[in-house]
């Protein structure tokens, strides 16, 4: 149902901002752009301890944060590469004897490119490849609390429309991120992340 209501919204965004925006010239994906994007993430975390066992819970939320990039066309092909900044949002919680334990994924920032094909001069479908590093603070009951940076690779793809200046995205990713052993458990977590942005082009 969450999924299903953040689809129906990301139309609703690009319908609405595409009818707004005024189409001025003819439109292109050259240049410089700056923009800003929210979305919904949904973090699988797999734990494990030697001698012990594993199990998997997830972690979502609702995060958003802003991007710069530069990209060109050659005939209908487009290349370009984007860095961005934000906020993650995804976030888990268990009550137990003495207090909570809490895990969210907060500042996140990484460095990809975007690899696509033009239709008709104002529609971009593209792929999406990069690195990505999110901060992730913890706190245990009788354990303890701290904070870790996970790297990770991701990839996934997108369509943008161009309207103007304005260019308006959807998009879907998944990231694998590093494992790491956090107070002794071994951590492994991946993300699939949906996101819908906003872009200025200069």
């Amino acid at each position: 149902m969450l999924k299903r209501s953040f689809g129906l919204l990301c139309a609703a965004v690009i319908m609405g901002v595409g009818t707004a925006a005024a189409q001025t010239g003819v439109p292109s994906f050259n240049g410089f752009y700056v923009g800003g994007q929210a979305g919904y993430s949904k973090i699988n975390v797999e734990v494990s301890v030697a001698g012990v066992g594993s199990a998997d819970d997830d972690m979502d939320g609702f995060g958003g944060g802003g991007f710069i990039g530069f990209g060109g066309t050659n005939g209908q092909l487009y290349g370009g590469i984007e860095a961005e900044l934000g906020f993650d949002g995804a976030e888990w919680s268990q009550n137990r004897a003495g207090g909570s334990d809490d895990v969210e994924a907060q500042l996140t920032f990484g460095l990809g490119a975007r690899i696509g094909y033009v239709i008709d001069d104002r529609y971009l479908i593209y792929g999406r490849f990069g690195w990505v590093r999110t901060n992730a603070d913890y706190s245990f009951v009788g354990i303890g609390s701290g904070d870790e940076d996970f790297d990770g690779g991701r990839f996934g793809g997108g369509v943008e429309g161009k309207f103007g200046n304005i260019g308006v995205r959807g998009e879907y990713t998944y990231t694998i991120y590093e494992e790491k052993t956090v107070l002794g458990v071994k951590v492994d977590p991946d993300q699939h992340l949906f996101r819908v942005g906003v872009a200025h082009y200069f």
